[in-house]
């Protein structure tokens, strides 16, 4: 009986557990590990108290020792409402109150979800922190944890189904945060973007600096962020661009835009600036060159008209205007050529030299056969050219015309070339010789045959002579073949020429026995 009163005044004097499932205040100058209670700390910024990852497992240890007190005492302590009693010994009448299996396992189930919760709380929380939760949600952030303080209260006051429902909105509330991290990402970066084409150095930079923050291996924010860090230079030289720009100066701006996007190259802006600058520059460029083509072309300067519309074609390749003046040109010149050529063509006539006349317009014809003066020079020169050569061929051999065929084609070469107009002095002379070497063709030449009264003499094509010491025939001018033969003796063959106003002797002897 004794030992029974003894236990129950042991039961009595322990008040009921008081557990802090939020995270104790740290003083300073104490160990960080001691007197925590297995709970949260409220977002401490940057500068925080520990490694986390120790912080993590303290306060996991925490959870873990509170929890164990509330499972292995739930005879000891009272309900809610129980008050602390002190050391006098209580009425006897006074019975423990103890629970149902039913309630320990209502309370050891709540007590395995809150742990579970308060695991996902705490993991929840060092994700965010880690995440520079302090500068993008510290609000939402304390209003959480501030949840999951009272849910420690609740649960100190054995209301579990309460705060369960606390630990849970603090738990959604963390959730919600992490969700928001992509969000905040591309926000900051957005920012960040805008902040640097607006030249906001400081904008820029704490936006990019937010990003890394939270995920400091973003690219994006370091890129920017090494941006930022030139807009000190590249600002001044862009706004330095757009007025040389603006004043027309366009060689200016291109090399001071240039040495923008050396320093960031990328600049969207400059490079939408420095495009524009060269197109200007070509622009301009261009049309000095069609203004500088069609003046030249104006003036008669064909070669230096080529030239400027060449080079507007090198700036603008294919532009319609450009391969229009350039055509124009070539025409011009084309024509100009042409011109050129019939007038040297026109003059070689005039000196009766055809042959080289009738080259030349062959050569115009070879560019554009439609030329009528060409074409009609081609046909004059052509017929001039043919007699002239014909008339020479016949005054350099005159003994030709010994033959009918050819004598009667120089007749026709006479009444032709007699009936040409202005026949020009060369074609005169020609005239005139032919008319006289027709004349003498006619005219017969007394030739002395010689021979020894024993030979047989013929010519060829005319007539028989006999045999004879000495002969005089007349021949008209021509080419002869005279032909002894003798009995006993080998024949001869004697070829001679008969020329005007030119005697000849020829000797026709057969002196070799056979």
């Amino acid at each position: 009986m004794v030992d029974r009163e003894q236990s129950e005044s042991t039961y009595r004097k322990i008040r009921p557990a008081s557990v802090d499932l939020t995270r104790a205040d740290i003083p300073q100058g104490s160990d960080p590990h001691a007197g925590q209670s297995a709970g949260f700390t409220p977002p401490a910024g940057e500068a925080s108290a520990g490694p986390r990852r120790w912080r993590l497992a303290a306060l996991s240890l925490m959870v873990a020792v509170a929890l164990g007190v509330l499972f292995f005492a739930p005879e000891w302590i009272s309900g809610p409402s129980t008050p602390a009693v002190d050391n006098a010994p209580p009425p006897t009448s006074s019975a423990p109150v103890t629970e149902s299996p039913f309630q320990q396992a209502q309370l050891q189930k709540a007590r395995s979800q809150a742990q579970e919760i308060l695991r996902q709380i705490l993991s929840a929380q060092d994700e965010l922190e880690g995440r520079a939760v302090d500068r993008w949600g510290p609000d939402e952030f304390a209003d959480a944890l501030e949840k999951a303080r009272q849910g420690d209260r609740l649960y100190q006051q054995r209301d579990f189904t309460n705060a369960l429902g606390q630990y849970q909105s603090a738990l959604d509330d963390l959730e919600m945060l992490s969700n928001r991290v992509p969000q905040v990402i591309a926000d900051s970066l957005s920012r960040g973007a805008k902040a640097l084409a607006e030249g906001d150095k400081i904008s820029a930079t704490e936006a990019y600096d937010l990003v890394t923050a939270i995920e400091s291996d973003n690219e994006k924010a370091r890129r920017g962020l090494a941006r930022a860090s030139t807009i000190d230079q590249t600002y001044p030289l862009y706004n330095q661009s757009i007025t040389s720009i603006n004043s027309g100066d366009f060689d200016s701006a291109i090399a001071t835009l240039e040495k923008v996007l050396e320093l960031d190259p990328a600049f969207e802006s400059a490079a939408r600036a420095l495009s524009s600058a060269r197109g200007a520059k070509a622009d301009m460029g261009f049309q000095r060159a069609m203004d500088e083509g069609f003046e030249a072309l104006r003036l008669g300067r064909h070669k230096d008209a080529s030239q400027a519309f060449n080079r507007a074609i090198a700036i603008k390749p294919n532009h319609p205007d450009a391969l229009a003046g350039l055509k124009q040109t070539e025409t011009a010149l084309g024509n100009l050529w042409t011109q050129q050529q019939l007038a040297k063509a026109l003059e070689l006539e005039n000196r009766e030299q055809w042959r080289e006349a009738l080259t030349i317009y062959r050569a115009v014809l070879d560019r554009d056969d439609s030329i009528v003066p060409a074409r009609v020079g081609s046909i004059r020169a052509e017929a001039r050219a043919g007699l002239d050569e014909s008339i020479t061929a016949l005054l350099d051999d005159p003994l030709r015309l010994s033959n009918p065929g050819v004598y009667q084609q120089a007749q026709s070469l006479l009444a032709e070339a007699r009936n040409l107009g202005n026949p020009g002095p060369r074609l005169e002379a020609q005239t005139h010789r032919l008319a006289s070497a027709l004349a003498d063709a006619r005219e017969p030449v007394s030739v002395t045959l010689q021979s020894d009264n024993a030979t047989r003499v013929s010519l060829l094509r005319v007539s028989e002579l006999g045999q004879f010491d000495r002969r005089e025939v007349n021949l008209v001018p021509g080419r002869y073949v005279a032909v002894g033969s003798r009995p006993g003796y080998r024949d001869v063959r004697v070829e001679f020429t008969v020329a005007s106003g030119e005697p000849v002797t020829v000797q026709i002897i057969c002196k070799e026995p056979v």
